[in-house]
């Protein structure tokens, strides 16, 4: 059976794509957003610690929740 003679497959088969695409590009921004906030919670070679204030780091965890749903950046 060809795609040409069941169309409904060809589409079964793009939601699929799509949505396996999608759980991956939010999967890669949640990974994104994990590495900055451990990045800024790590000790310097000097004995300092970085680190982002909690405020800071939830607006990067609300950033990346309206680039997940698919919204523009303000």
């Amino acid at each position: 059976m060809t795609n040409e003679n069941n169309p409904n497959l060809t589409e079964v088969i793009r939601e699929i794509h799509d949505g396996v695409a999608r759980e991956m590009y939010c999967k890669g921004i949640d990974d994104f957003v994990k590495k900055i906030c451990e990045k800024y919670t790590e000790e310097e070679s000097n004995g300092n610690y970085r680190f982002y204030t909690v405020e800071i780091k939830q607006s990067i965890a609300d950033l990346s929740e309206q680039l997940k749903a698919g919204g523009k950046n303000e």
